[in-house]
């Protein structure tokens, strides 16, 4: 990997270490450079409200003098399903070690690992791990600062679009998607800004839909994830209305580049990201452990 490492082994870590190591890493890898495809601090973040890590067995970072240069990450969605998440480069073996032991001591269950169809180094590694591509895929996409632009319209009748911080003591939207403890978790990330965390409000004061955004001061990146307008109030041109929204506020925030990761198989989503103005950059591809006993 070119860089000397204090730990050759690497160092277990859980909770809120584990937390703050993947984004100084993460953060690190956009800054080195700018173009490439790789996971957002963000992201991470975002997972965070799912699973907070407190198994050590299940994460270890690599660092040199200056920090986090790389890390393994097993991400526990339910009991049987897991995402493993190699923040290395391919011939940094340590890491692919650890992170083949994870996933074999999964027996059982399904391990999930997303690669750029692009990245045939990271696919060859991956391959050595037992790890095969299913058909499964999804589109990276950005826009720049400058492309942002507002919709035109205005928003339906009866609607209007409110921050978290405007929502009192009401439940978070997200709980039944990420669990009641969502908005705990949302407020132990470093990213999440309640100003950004977008609801649209019906006029009897239910929730229409959401959409969380986030931004990153380190990279001036921001992200949209998740996104969602419930069945009952679509139709109504709110998705266009609540992206627009979101971005304008990232654009606010300082962000230069803005990024969206969407599921190939969904054609509403991907026609509202082009809409905006987002490029579709990159195909990415789920692969699957196969069990090697």
């Amino acid at each position: 990997m070119g860089v000397e490492v204090r730990e050759p082994a690497g160092r277990a870590v859980a909770g809120l270490d584990y937390l703050e190591s993947v984004t100084r890493l993460l953060q690190r890898r956009r800054l080195a450079e700018p173009a490439r495809e790789t996971w957002e601090a963000a992201e991470l973040q975002w997972w965070w409200t799912r699973d907070r890590h407190e198994d050590s067995s299940r994460a270890r970072v690599w660092s040199d003098a200056d920090g986090p240069v790389a890390a393994v990450s097993l991400t526990r969605w339910t009991s049987a399903r897991f995402s493993c998440e190699v923040l290395a480069e391919p011939d940094f073996a340590p890491a692919w070690r650890f992170a083949a032991e994870c996933s074999d001591r999964r027996r059982g269950a399904s391990v999930e690992m997303e690669i750029i169809d692009s990245d045939v180094d990271r696919q060859h590694a991956a391959r050595a791990i037992g790890y095969v591509p299913s058909d499964e895929t999804y589109v990276v996409s950005w826009l720049d600062a400058a492309g942002v632009k507002a919709t035109g319209r205005s928003l339906a009748d009866g609607y209007e679009v409110v921050p978290r911080s405007g929502c009192g003591d009401r439940p978070h939207p997200m709980i039944r998607r990420n669990g009641i403890a969502v908005a705990d978790a949302l407020r132990q990330c470093s990213l999440y800004d309640p100003e950004l965390d977008l609801t649209i409000r019906a006029e009897d004061g239910t929730f229409a839909g959401y959409a969380l955004f986030w931004a990153d001061p380190v990279t001036n990146v921001g992200l949209l994830e998740p996104m969602r307008v419930e069945d009952a109030h679509a139709g109504r041109g709110l998705a266009t209305q609540l992206l627009s929204a979101g971005l304008q506020r990232l654009v606010d925030r300082g962000c230069t580049r803005l990024k969206v990761v969407a599921n190939s198989s969904n054609p509403v989503s991907q026609r509202l990201y082009r809409g905006a103005g987002f490029v579709a950059s990159d195909l990415g591809r789920v692969w699957h452990h196969e069990y090697r006993g």
